[in-house]
């Protein structure tokens, strides 16, 4: 008898269990997760230890792979049928820039395409990397699912992050049309000066071209480029009167690190004809190659004559 009420109740168990079925209170669709970081791929996949680089101020296609159905491990998500209110945002800190996925751009599967074996929803846009080198950005994933009348039945998330790579800015400086470097000299003959300096490198990371100019140890005026619509950065300055000046260019980063990249000795002609003349204050100290040659002849013909001049003429 005791036989007979335990079968009973177990009939009455399963028949209770058939009911709840059908009036919905215990959905058909098994759900199991083999955790969220199998179901849910995005792209970036770095993590906070070895993350995703990109370059700064280039365009990346991010996306988020979404596993629905996986028979090997028993992965089956609800209302695969109605992807449409599935909602996959993604939210981007530091500067909490929040992207709605918007729908699905494709699916994935293996296996037949009515039953795979396994099946994938991919949802993708572009990203702009912000011009911020060596930031860390940090990507919080989630994945709603709706029933048709809007609840939210499941959220996944998952994380991944980005290092914005530093480029080194590099270029050259150009003074008056002539290239200079860090260790030109050139003369001009007129006070007004042209500056103009052409990124070979890292432009996107560059935050401030400048030029400061001395004369002497005392610093006259400091000159911050203008960019211009090719990339290049140009400005113009006049100075104060005739002489020797060192001029300094520099590249300012986004980092607030400062590059050396000209130092250039200035010195104005004051007759404007292009006939240098050293400046009084710095003395004469050297020679070029045309002076010394006619040096060595000159002195070498005043000695032979004076060697001619005061050897006597040997007597027989």
């Amino acid at each position: 008898m005791a036989f007979l009420d335990t079968r009973r109740l177990i009939g009455l168990a399963i028949a209770v269990v058939g009911l709840l079925i059908l009036t919905g209170f215990i959905p058909m669709t098994t759900v199991v997760y083999a955790g969220e970081e199998k179901i849910l791929s995005p792209v970036p996949a770095g993590d906070q230890a070895m993350p995703t680089v990109y370059m700064p101020g280039t365009e990346q296609l991010i996306s988020l792979r979404v596993m629905t159905y996986d028979s090997a491990s028993g992965i089956s998500l609800p209302n695969v049928a109605t992807i449409l209110v599935w909602k996959v945002t993604v939210n981007i800190t530091p500067n909490n820039q929040f992207i709605d996925m918007g729908r699905y751009v494709r699916r994935e599967y293996v296996g037949d395409p009515s039953k795979p074996i396994t099946e994938w929803y991919i949802w993708e846009t572009r990203w702009v990397v912000p011009n911020t080198p060596d930031t860390l950005y940090k990507f919080s994933w989630k994945v709603e699912i709706k029933d048709s009348g809007g609840l939210i039945t499941n959220t996944l998330t998952t994380t991944s992050y980005v290092k914005v790579s530093s480029v080194d800015p590099d270029g050259y400086f150009e003074l008056n049309g002539q290239k200079v470097n860090t260790e030109s000299t050139i003369f001009v003959t007129s006070p007004t000066l042209s500056l103009k300096f052409s990124p070979t490198a890292g432009a996107t990371n560059i935050k401030e071209i400048r030029a400061d100019i001395y004369k002497g140890t005392n610093k006259v005026t400091t000159v911050v480029l203008t960019q211009q619509e090719d990339g290049t950065y140009t400005g113009t300055t006049n100075l104060p009167d005739y002489g020797a000046y060192k001029i300094n260019g520099y590249i300012i980063t986004n980092q607030d690190k400062v590059y050396l990249k000209m130092t250039t000795v200035v010195g104005t002609d004051p007759n404007g004809d292009g006939g240098i003349e050293p400046p009084s204050e710095i003395p004469l100290t050297s020679f070029n190659e045309q002076q010394l040659a006619k040096i060595l002849i000159s002195s070498g013909l005043i000695g032979l004559g004076m060697l001619i001049f005061f050897t006597r003429r040997s007597r027989y």
